[in-house]
This record gives C-alpha cells, sequence and structure tokens, in this order.
C-alpha cells in the first residue's frame, strides 16, 4: 500500500493530478498502519518492564536508517539511473525484519499459552 502509493504519487505527477493526490493519500494510509503494527509487534516481542526503553531506541534507529536509505538510494539512482535494482534489497531487508520477529518472538503453544524456553 506504501509504495503502491508512492508510485502512483510520483510516476502520474505531471498527466494526472487526482492521481498524484490519490498515491499520496494511500502512501499515508499505509504509514499510519504500518505504525500500529510496528508498535504492536515490538510490545509483542519486547514487552515488560523495559518496553519503553527498548521501544525509544526503535524511535531512535528508524530515522536514522531512514537517512541512510535515502543516501545509498540516491546515490543507487546516480549510478544505474533505476531504483529497480533497489527492490530486491528491500524485499530481502523486510523478509529479515519479518524473520527476526518471528524468531525473537514468544515461543507459543497450540493453546496460546507462552511456552518455557
Amino acid at each position: 500500500m506504501v509504495a503502491g502509493g508512492v508510485v502512483a504519487a510520483i510516476g502520474l505527477v505531471g498527466s494526472n493530478p487526482a492521481m498524484a493526490f490519490f498515491g499520496i493519500a494511500v502512501h499515508g494510509l499505509g504509514s499510519g498502519a504500518t505504525i500500529a503494527v510496528r508498535s504492536a509487534a515490538f510490545s509483542d516481542v519486547f514487552g515488560g518492564p523495559n518496553f519503553g526503553t527498548i521501544f525509544g531506541l526503535f524511535a531512535v534507529a528508524y530515522p536514522i536508517g531512514g537517512t541512510f536509505a535515502v543516501y545509498f538510494g540516491a546515490a543507487a539512482f546516480d549510478a544505474t539511473g533505476s531504483f529497480a535494482p533497489l527492490i530486491p534489497v528491500v524485499l530481502i531487508a523486510v523478509a529479515v525484519w519479518a524473520g527476526s520477529l518471528w524468531v525473537a518472538g514468544p515461543k507459543r503453544s497450540r493453546r496460546g499459552v507462552a511456552v518455557a524456553a
């Protein structure tokens, strides 16, 4: 949803301003949804007395990572003339993030009760 909104906003700005506004709105909705999902996922994985500290660390780390992502994305575009080589990198990063949450997450039995490790 987020990526589709960006593509619609950037790809059709000159030819169809209404589609650009639609793309921006879809991107905003998708970004808002990911914030809620990310917060819930971190709470499930790292919940406990130190959750505030851990979540604060992530809140600081995300903009730092975003800064590097923008720089490397621009450098890749300048070198290749396209963002296409970055798509596999992003997909792998998302898979690693999801896998890391799955591995670090609480182990549950079939009844949904936490199992001692």
